[in-house]
């Protein structure tokens, strides 16, 4: 697994900041969909920022 911090345009940022906690690379527990609506899955963790999983958190470093 690969945090990391993006901001608002999704561009990774370095060194103290704050910005949006994203996963860049899968891990083994990550789950792949939702039930009966793989269009929310899609839409809820990858659309905000592409290539990246938004966990729907912020952060600061």
């Amino acid at each position: 697994m690969q945090p990391v911090i993006v901001d608002e345009k999704g561009k990774e940022m370095e060194g103290e900041c704050s910005g949006y906690l994203c996963v860049k690379t899968s891990w083994p527990g990550a789950f792949r969909t939702l039930f009966g609506d793989h269009e929310r899955y899609e839409i809820t963790y990858f659309k905000a920022f592409r290539g990246y999983y938004f966990s729907g958190d912020g952060c600061r470093r």
